[in-house]
């Protein structure tokens, strides 16, 4: 049995799971995400038996295949809840560059179905998700889109509608006191990531990454790369 065998077994219950296949393939892919599953066999083992259906699960393996995508190249390091130690809510990642620069990243998936319009649901999920990436450091939402969703200009759409509803323009999801708690600190969010998948879970995504001008820490050319196709 290899490493990645040996890693699947440990992290999911049953060989049929279906977070198996997407977790072997990028095991075996990747040396660098195989190293980081290893150090994290406990929290992964943890999360995959908490998530408890099919879209719980996708909501894990959007987690991972970001982890993936941060890791391709093997040129950071990722910490898995960097802050979860101290209590609260905090990101899912943070990436450290070679050159010392850090970036927070904070997953979400974005689920098909529903009424509202996807560039709603982004907005909505910016919105919850801006108070989990701290101060002094920069900042990314990577949000996992539904089979099928272009990616457009979904980011600067998402925040536009923020900025009206923080002027009491009605938004689902998002009342006006959250949207103006959004725009005090929007400067915390450098970019956001946007990942869209074919009809096949372990397909590796095709990747979109959109940069904010307003941020208060502006992304090196070492961390765009670390985001860019």
């Amino acid at each position: 049995m290899g490493a990645a065998d040996r890693l699947v077994e440990a992290v999911c219950a049953a060989p049929g799971h279906s977070l198996a296949a997407p977790l072997r393939g990028w095991c075996a892919s990747s040396r660098p995400f195989l190293a980081f599953a290893q150090a994290n066999t406990t929290k992964l083992r943890r999360k995959v038996r908490e998530a408890a259906g099919l879209e719980a699960q996708a909501d894990v393996w959007a987690e991972l295949a970001v982890a993936a995508w941060l890791l391709r190249s093997g040129s950071g390091t990722l910490t898995y809840e960097p802050l979860k130690a101290g209590g609260g809510r905090g990101p899912d990642f943070a990436l450290s560059l070679p050159n010392g620069g850090l970036v927070y990243v904070e997953v979400a998936r974005l689920r098909s179905g529903g009424s509202q319009h996807l560039t709603s649901k982004l907005a909505r999920v910016l919105a919850d998700k801006i108070g989990q990436l701290p101060p002094g450091a920069g900042g990314v939402l990577a949000a996992a889109l539904p089979t099928g969703a272009p990616a457009g200009p979904l980011a600067p759409d998402a925040l536009r509608l923020l900025a009206r509803a923080a002027q009491g323009e009605v938004l689902p999801g998002v009342p006006p006191e959250k949207a103006r708690a959004f725009e005090r600190l929007r400067v915390r969010l450098s970019g956001v990531l946007l990942l869209r998948t074919g009809e096949v879970p372990a397909e590796s995504p095709a990747v979109t990454f959109w940069g904010h001008g307003g941020a208060a820490h502006p992304l090196s050319p070492a961390a765009l790369r670390c985001l860019q196709e």
